[in-house]
């Protein structure tokens, strides 16, 4: 397979906006506690930085002049080594050796690297800081630039982590690379660094992580910006075998020849990834926005817009039993399955997100279920999706997932299945409000392919082209859906096609705008004028399933005893009652 790595980056030199972004005040020319050791090309008591650090103590504070200095340095416990920043104090490696080294557990974060521009490193790891030995310096406005890591499945080519738990925070990243992973940092072996408020561009690693990658470890990385790296797999970050958090940082125009164009997690990874934002990256394969591979993180409050990828536009879940829940998807795109997401043969939660506006060629607009995954998909908005052949919201094929409580509302396909398009598999489809999806005759609310033969009850199924569609006829005796407790009415086309219409309603379900939304039922305890037929009309009781923490009335009192069709929205002012026992014990 070619490699198609590379978005035409160029290096980001003096005067380049980001620089002045982080650099555009002045460091302090003093010690912060001991004595100042200057260091300039002429006139000064140190012409290398090599040579004043040979001489500094704990809590000295070697100043670098303006200039260039080409040496390899080593950082020493205690001792602050402090540039002019504005790129003005420029340590280079000359693409012979890595530029700066950090070693042992002796070197804590009062060891501190500022102000410099490190360019032009080159090593097998760390081309331009190596961190070994369990050090943990502070690493901290600098400009990190043009270094690599090479020749071949090397690491790190800006910042090679290895243990310790440094501070590696407010400092430029670009144009790094590495043969292997890791173009701008790579962090290892146990590490527990801390990655924030950096800004990464055009850092490029062949294989994982054009900009971080992480193995062994559980770092934070956390408020950085990380726009137009690429690699292999991980356009911005790979992380393998590894926890820690992964929080509030944005990642941009990344690119992936493979998986993952923004962030790609393999091999048993759990992070936490709360609150970023996956913008507009790019995957040939799977995972525009994010890959997971055999890996149980927590995938909470972000935003995915934007993203393209063959299937998986937004996320691409392979095999991997997450908790995907309160993140907003949309407006993704995928050339095969799943515009926003795509689920294969995982156990995967997907809980109360926003999963609209959507596209994707093949199947799943909105999200896509096959190869045996059995995911619970629940209390989700699914909406505004689109697609080309099958299941404008939602595409199932040889799955068997449970699709609970979630609204289906205003999808679409050009060919069949606006709603949820169902083939080869045993899905159960309960409590969602599936309502006008589609045009004309292509707005099936459910449309079962041959040898499906899913459980559908308790749903409300308005306003869509079919409310249920089979291809099959089950009017005769034999295997068959279990379809029961439904209210589909007003369909276009016909509310039930190719099935009995026993035990379910077609009937106006009356509904009502509320706080969240249109589709509240009418109910005379909330203040209507008559009962909706849905309400008390279901299979099971609101307890039974999970429902009684949830309403169908505007004013927000839970469902209880039997179960009213449809999706229920969120009871706001719900309340549990906790008992208070006072005694007389101390």
């Amino acid at each position: 397979m070619p490699k198609r790595i590379g978005h035409g980056c160029c290096v980001i030199l003096a005067g380049a906006l980001i620089v002045s972004l982080f650099f555009s005040l002045p460091l302090p020319l003093h010690a912060d506690n001991g004595r100042l050791l200057v260091v300039c090309p002429q006139g000064c008591p140190y012409s290398s930085i090599g040579a004043a650090l040979a001489q500094a103590n704990p809590g000295d504070t070697v100043q670098v002049g303006p200039g260039i200095y080409p040496e390899s340095i080593t950082m020493r416990p205690g001792v602050v080594i402090r540039g002019q920043g504005n790129n003005a104090s420029i340590v280079t490696g000359g693409d012979r050796d890595t530029v700066v080294r950090a070693y042992g557990t002796a070197i804590d974060r009062s060891a501190v690297l500022e102000g410099l521009t490190i360019i032009a490193g080159r090593a097998f790891t760390g081309g331009g800081i190596e961190i070994r030995g369990g050090a943990s310096p502070t690493i901290r406005n600098n400009l990190i630039t043009a270094n690599s890591a090479g020749p071949t499945q090397s690491y790190g080519g800006g910042i090679f982590v290895s243990g310790g738990a440094p501070l590696i925070t407010a400092n430029v990243f670009s144009g790094n690379r590495s043969s292997y992973g890791g173009g701008a940092i790579a962090i290892w072996d146990d590490s527990r660094a801390v990655v924030s408020d950096n800004y990464f561009e055009c850092n490029r690693a062949d294989y994982y992580g054009g900009a971080i990658n992480v193995t062994r470890s559980a770092p934070t990385i956390t408020g950085n910006t990380i726009i137009s790296g690429t690699a292999y797999n991980g356009g911005a970050v790979d992380m393998s075998q590894s926890a820690g958090e992964f929080e509030n940082n944005i990642l941009r125009g990344n690119l992936a020849n493979l998986h993952g164009g923004g962030l790609y997690l393999r091999d048993g990874s759990s992070p936490s990834i709360f609150a970023n934002t996956f913008m507009s990256n790019t995957a040939y394969y799977y995972g525009g926005g994010l890959y997971m591979d055999r890996s149980s993180a927590s995938v909470s409050g972000n935003s995915f817009q934007y993203n393209i990828a063959d299937s998986g536009g937004g996320i691409y879940v392979d095999r991997s039993p997450a908790m995907i829940a309160r993140n907003s998807i949309l407006f993704n795109d995928a050339s095969y399955h799943g515009g926003g997401i795509h689920v294969h043969g995982s156990a995967a939660v997907i809980d109360n997100n926003n999963i609209n506006y959507n596209t994707s060629i093949v199947g799943g607009g909105g999200l896509g279920i096959d190869g045996h995954a059995m995911p619970l998909v629940v209390n989700n908005t699914i909406a505004g999706n689109a697609v080309g052949v099958q299941g404008g919201a939602v595409y199932i094929e040889g799955a068997a997932p449970n699709l609970i409580n979630n609204m289906i509302a205003r999808n679409s396909s050009s060919n069949i299945g606006g709603g949820i398009y169902v083939d080869n598999a045993t899905p159960l489809i309960r409590n969602n409000t599936i309502i006008d999806n589609g045009t004309a005759g292509n707005g099936e609310g459910i449309y079962l392919s041959a040898q499906a033969f899913p459980t559908i009850t308790n749903n409300i199924i308005v306003g869509n082209g079919y409310g249920i569609f089979s291809v099959t006829n089950y009017s005769g005796s034999g295997l068959r859906p279990v379809v029961i407790n439904n209210n589909s009415w007003n369909n276009r086309s016909g509310d039930f096609v190719g099935m009995p219409s026993a035990n379910n309603l077609s009937a106006d379900p009356l509904f009502v705008r509320g706080r969240d939304g249109a589709y509240y039922l009418s109910q005379r305890a909330a203040g209507q004028s008559v009962n909706s037929p849905a309400v008390d009309a279901g299979t099971g009781s609101a307890t039974d399933l999970g429902l009684a923490n949830r309403t169908t009335a505007v004013r927000d009192f839970p469902d209880a005893g039997t179960v009213d069709l449809g999706y229920h929205y969120r009871a706001l002012f719900y309340r549990s009652f906790i008992p208070i026992i006072v005694t007389d014990r101390p």
